[in-house]
């Protein structure tokens, strides 16, 4: 064993690894496959891995290996344990970017807060981040060049993947889809749950072969029960997959072994599921399950830990009130805990409940926790006895994964309970007929589950029935914007298998009839995640409580339920309920809902700039200094990727702004300003010093549609200073704040000309627009220039020359979508770092 990687190893988990742990970090290449059973130490089987290879293994295996791990588990598992363990082994290493504190500092254990802070120098460190959604996760984007962990479930990390990230603002999703698809090693755990997310992942690595990235990019399917052939599609035909198996090496350590060959006794339960659609038949079953847990508690020798796990979420809530019911008159240190967790609690709410599950020690009397597919992946809990519904047999092999997990009962027990769905097929929601029916046989056979006798076990195939994106689908996606209705391509259906989708919801009061305009955005700890069909059910009777953000108009708008798509988020006034601290969302609470939320800021909309008021006046001509400035600095900090893009991202960084040379920008920028206002419009101003934001007198106006307009009119300026791609220059121009992209058109609402002969306008720029000369100092002029939007016609004009429409779909096509993206969120990110410089700093 390679002793140095074994002190590693061991400094950040306190345990010695297991040969196929040391083998992932040390071999040649990182295996495409990973097959170890549950227990047996994925997670920091390929995350201690990835620290070794970026940091610690010979050159020539760092540099292949990528800045970012992003490790996607199942959807609505709880991520959070995931999450706080990495951040625990990083600390332990002395390799953590930012701060934890600890409820256990010696041991780093029990995580109070983490901070990444980004704004010290700590590249030589790993930031770790939890994508929830909201407007607080998206500090890791900013940093390209710093190595980091991402950690999420498969909605929030594969719409991003996809473009069309969830509980994200429209104008990041380029920004993202770039970052998280160069430069990356994607880890899937436990693919065998993902459903529709399993070809998807396996066709966006077939995409980045074919389309072509930035850096080096890797992906591991990782499972228990996962076979080969499961991971085939259209597109990703690799005949061989490289796999790494549990080894008779790994058997021979007696800690795995232990866990290997654990007892699980295994029986089926004297109850049974059957029609539920019937309030008494559903009330009548949550009664005998009542029955079965309280006569399992007391038969057991000593104080049991005990979980249960059904098929859905009313049923976990239904069952939770009767066992509290039941309980309720009893009082006293010595009363049974009881705890209901499912994904479709806040995540405060949901890591609340999960450690104290974890941590109640009530020796006298044992604990109970009621759940759902939320703990079949990503959860290191050992039970004594697991009660659990028929589930298809890849989630039962996880939920039996969370009985006697360390070998440590000698008495553990399953009770499976069977499902009738010969008079009611819709019972076996949300899963099918066919996969119960799998199930079932196979259990029928079955006297015990210990790891070893389930990986003797065939697995059955995988269904083949799903949507699969292709490469047209992924196409069509890098383009981000809205139909004229405010529409989008539906990308659920490449996510999940289910058709009862989700979006996302959070609480917050106001006084008045409306949400302020200036609300800033859902915080991650804000959201929960709610079935389309629920909220649907919801919204009819709250109508006027329920409230979306229209990034088109810059308001908020009451949604239509028929207008109602995954991914989307709502909010709700505390006043309208539908969310309990105790048992989760349900549209039937009517109680006010507690918010999470403190603090002040502004929705993004198509008209907004907030980047504007950065707290000090700034010239156009300083602006462009300081970003030129930082994209030196990025690109140095990247190298050697996008170098051979050097000199087009350097003159886009530094062009980027002198579309606010126009008049319209300039008025709104000095406009209630207590300067002497004739002294001030001599200069060019890109920033203001005022802290609201400005508006302008054309609505929905971009200034960086005048910047991509000025440059391709003065081709011959740019070419001057070397560039060979005035197109490309112009898109990284124009896509900076992730509103101008693809297309160039009017949207509804605009600002019209009042001279009809002006008959082309578009994003508040006007046909005959005039912009002055602008100085941006060491020897560089730009000439005053008469703006012209002919090349928002589609086809080619009269002098020969291609639309935009045109121009810019070559440009996709040539670099790929991925490297497109890419690119243009390193603009992106070089002028949120110069607008962020402190006064008077030109670092």
């Amino acid at each position: 064993m390679n002793l140095e990687y074994k002190q590693l190893f061991q400094e950040a988990t306190g345990f010695e690894p297991f040969p196929y742990q040391e083998l992932l970090a040390t071999r040649e290449n990182l295996p495409e496959l990973l097959k170890v059973p549950t227990g047996a130490g994925k997670t920091s089987g390929v995350v201690i891995p990835w620290v070794w290879r970026r940091r610690f293994a010979e050159e020539s295996i760092r540099i292949r290996t990528p800045r970012r791990l992003i490790y996607c588990l199942p959807m609505r598992v709880l991520v959070e344990q995931t999450y706080e363990n990495v951040i625990s082994w990083l600390d332990r290493l002395g390799l953590l970017a930012g701060s934890a504190s600890w409820k256990k500092p010696e041991e780093k254990t029990g995580l109070i807060e983490y901070l990444p802070e980004h704004r010290q120098p700590d590249n030589e460190k790993i930031s770790v981040h939890l994508l929830m959604g909201g407007e607080d996760a998206g500090k890791w984007a900013e940093y390209p060049e710093r190595d980091a962990i991402l950690i999420g479930t498969q909605d929030m990390l594969i719409s991003r993947e996809l473009n069309r990230g969830y509980a994200s603002s429209r104008f990041r999703w380029p920004l993202e889809f770039g970052l998280l698809n160069n430069d990356c090693l994607w880890v899937m755990d436990e693919v065998q749950l993902m459903g529709a997310g399993l070809p998807t992942s396996a066709q966006m690595e077939a995409f980045r072969q074919g389309f072509g990235t930035f850096g080096n990019y890797h992906i591991i399917w990782m499972s228990a029960t996962c076979e080969e052939e499961w991971i085939k599609t259209v597109d990703f035909k690799k005949p061989k997959l490289d796999q790494l198996k549990i080894s008779p090496e790994d058997a021979k350590v007696e800690m795995l072994h232990k866990r290997l060959t654990a007892f699980k006794k295994l029986e089926k339960a004297s109850i049974t599921l059957k029609n539920t659609k019937k309030e008494d038949s559903s009330k009548e079953y949550i009664d005998k399950l009542s029955r079965l847990i309280q006569t399992q508690y007391q038969q057991a020798e000593s104080a049991p830990s005990i979980v249960v796990i059904v098929n859905t979420v009313n049923r976990a809530q239904d069952l939770y009130k009767k066992l509290i019911k039941e309980y309720q008159s009893k009082s006293g240190t010595d009363t049974l805990e009881i705890f209901l967790l499912h994904g479709r609690f806040r995540p405060p709410e949901k890591t609340e409940i999960f450690n104290n599950f974890k941590s109640a020690t009530n020796k006298n009397k044992g604990k109970i926790l009621i759940s759902t597919q939320v703990i079949e992946a990503g959860v290191d809990i050992s039970a004594h006895i697991l009660i659990t519904e028929l589930a298809p047999w890849s989630s039962l092999v996880q939920r039996f994964g969370r009985l006697n997990r360390y070998g440590e009962y000698d008495d553990s027990i399953v009770l499976w309970i069977d499902i009738d769905t010969k008079k009611d097929s819709q019972v076996a929601l949300p899963y099918s007929v066919q996969e119960l029916n799998i199930a079932r046989s196979k259990l029928k056979g079955l006297k015990e589950v210990s790891p070893q006798t389930l990986d003797e076990i065939t697995q059955p195939p995988m269904d083949a029935q799903r949507h699969v994106i292709r490469r047209k689908d992924l196409v069509d996606l890098f383009d981000t914007t809205q139909d004229l209705t405010g529409n989008d391509i539906d990308i659920s259906r490449f996510i999940r298998d289910s058709e009862d989708r989700d979006v996302f919801v959070y609480w917050r009061e106001w006084e008045e009839n409306k949400p302020p305009e200036d609300y800033k955005g859902p915080l991650k700890e804000e959201l929960c995640q709610v079935p389309i069909a629920d909220f649907r059910n919801f919204l009819k009777n709250k109508k006027e409580q329920i409230w979306l953000w229209d990034y088109l108009e810059g308001k908020w708008i009451n949604p239509k339920p028929n207008n109602i798509h995954p991914g989307q988020t709502f909010l709700i006034n505390s006043q309208a309920g539908g969310y309990d601290l105790k048992i989760g969302w349900s549209k039937d609470c009517k109680d006010r809902v507690p918010q999470r939320f403190s603090g002040s800021g502004n929705n993004d909309s198509t008209s907004s700039d907030p980047g504007v008021n950065s707290g000090k006046w700034e010239t156009i001509a300083k602006h462009a200094d300081n970003t030129l400035k930082q994209m030196e600095k990025l690109l140095s900090d990247l190298e050697p990727i996008a170098w051979e893009h050097e000199n087009t991202l350097k003159n886009a960084a530094y062009y980027h702004d002198i579309g606010k040379a126009h008049e319209v920008f300039q008025k709104a920028v000095l406009s209630d300003i207590d300067e002497d206002t004739d002294n001030m419009k001599e200069k060019l101003w890109a920033k203001s010093d005022r802290n609201s934001g400005i508006k302008y007198e054309r609505k929905h106006f971009r200034h960086e549609l005048a910047s991509a307009l000025l440059l391709l009119q003065n081709e011959d300026f740019i070419e001057d200073l070397g560039s060979n791609n005035v197109n490309l220059i112009a898109y990284l121009v124009a896509a900076h704040h992730g509103k101008v992209r693809l297309s160039i058109r009017s949207v509804p609402g605009e600002t019209a000309p009042d001279n009809l002969e002006i008959t082309r306008f578009a994003r508040g720029i006007w046909e005959g627009d005039i912009i002055p000369e602008i100085d941006l100092g060491n020897n560089v002029k730009i000439p005053s220039t008469t703006l012209d939007l002919s090349l928002m016609e589609i086809g080619i004009d009269k002098y020969g020359n291609p639309s935009w429409l045109e121009r810019m779909c070559e440009l996709r096509d040539n670099l790929g979508p991925f490297r497109l993206a890419y690119l243009e969120g390193l603009v992106r990110i070089a002028d949120w770092r110069a607008s962020s410089l402190q006064e008077g700093s030109d670092e």
